[in-house]
């Protein structure tokens, strides 16, 4: 692939500044931002549709007057997101051919007076989770932000509205709140996580863990109830301390879990997840059932 002198400095600005984040999880993906060439065995024409489209939209954000950090953000998580791409392609897995990296040959009714011809619903996705974090404070969340990009890719089931709706959950969350999900989608860890805190049980202050239930009770009432619920009751969120603690009773569904799935939010390091747990469960607290 022919890249002009544009595309070149642009990417080459976002990789420049990305990889102050990412450090050496760079590797290939640098050939593949500047249009290196890719294998018929990884992707075919959906790849080609797929890289020039990241091309596209990276090179017209790199344009954008940005601060030094938004640039840094913007080009981390768009290393994290190609990194991820080719490992898939690499393992032997296919993108998505339903037309996602395509643009549509007819007109589109927006509205019944106005059509407009879009772009490949790829390249909004992809434009639309580079906003998302320019201004995102919280830089550990960019790997899973990556991960989500990487697998709506790969992924058929998750149409453009979804993705779109997807965005939108990612950006919001909390780091914690993104563990709170890890934790709770996963019965088997928050089991052995609960022992572990149990055994060395510390002391918190009731700010601490007011804060930890207000970002619990947050999640579940962003999902209105459904998808992170208390007693397996579509509509009646987390409320207290004591409906974390007893976890086999919370249920993530939904929304809550495509996004443990595509984000890949059980790779968060147990020492993230272990730190939550224990502050439901301490020194302090009285009438926990510990059997559970």
């Amino acid at each position: 692939m022919c890249l002009n002198e544009g595309e070149v400095n642009g990417i080459k600005s976002l990789v420049d500044a990305g990889s102050k984040i990412t450090g050496s999880a760079v590797g290939a993906g640098i050939g593949f931002l500047l249009g290196g060439p890719i294998g018929a065995a990884m992707g075919g024409g959906s790849a080609y549709m797929l890289q020039r489209g990241i091309i596209e939209v990276g090179t017209d954000i790199a344009e954008r007057l940005l601060s030094e950090r938004e640039k840094i953000r913007i080009g981390g998580v768009t290393i994290y997101a190609v990194d991820k791409i080719l490992k898939k392609l690499a393992a032997g897995e296919m993108l998505r051919d339903d037309g996602f990296f395509e643009s549509l040959s007819t007109g589109h009714p927006a509205c019944a007076e106005i059509p407009i011809i879009e772009r490949p619903p790829a390249n909004e996705v992809f434009e639309g989770i580079l906003l998302a974090v320019q201004r995102e404070h919280e830089e550990n969340k960019l790997p899973f932000v990556g991960n989500l990009l990487a697998n709506i890719f790969f992924d058929s089931i998750i149409d453009k509205a979804q993705a779109n709706l997807l965005i939108k959950f990612a950006q919001r969350f909390s780091f914690r709140q993104m563990c709170i999900l890890s934790l709770y989608a996963d019965q088997d860890k928050i089991i052995e996580m609960k022992r572990r805190c149990i055994n060395n049980p510390q002391e918190y202050s009731i700010a601490k863990r007011e804060s930890l239930l207000s970002e619990a009770v947050e999640l579940g009432l962003l999902f209105r109830g459904r998808d992170l619920s208390f007693d397996s009751m579509p509509g009646i969120p987390v409320s207290s301390l004591y409906d974390l603690w007893h976890s086999e009773n919370v249920q993530v569904a939904g929304v809550g879990r495509d996004l443990y799935r595509l984000m890949e939010l059980e790779r968060i390091d147990d020492g993230e997840l272990v730190a939550i747990v224990s502050l439901i469960f301490n020194a302090n607290f009285e009438n926990y059932d510990i059997a559970h």
